[in-house]
């Protein structure tokens, strides 16, 4: 998970702040925190509190980790659909 922190220090500083405030990072969707599952539930591992505003304080973490499912399809949707514009592109 560090890896991915050294790339998002807007990120790396609110868990630190959040955790120096013992408060939770808020964000106001899901795939805004990380569209990446193993990323979601590794905080959630880690006890780290996070409100989407999206959803509300959720408790269950089958709901998030559905909802982090859903963010990780639409980023692999969303890459398959900007290499095939690429690649249309080039044809052209």
């Amino acid at each position: 998970m560090t890896r991915k922190l050294d790339r998002r220090p807007g990120l790396r500083d609110a868990l630190r702040t959040a955790r120096l405030l013992r408060g939770p990072v808020l964000v106001s969707k899901l795939d805004r925190l990380s569209r990446d599952v193993h990323f979601i539930s590794g905080l959630m591992s880690e006890r780290v509190e996070f409100i989407v505003t999206e959803l509300g304080w959720q408790d269950d973490p089958f709901v998030l980790h559905l909802y982090a499912a859903l963010a990780q399809k639409e980023r692999q949707l969303i890459s398959d659909r900007c290499s095939a514009s690429i690649w249309a592109t080039v044809l052209i």
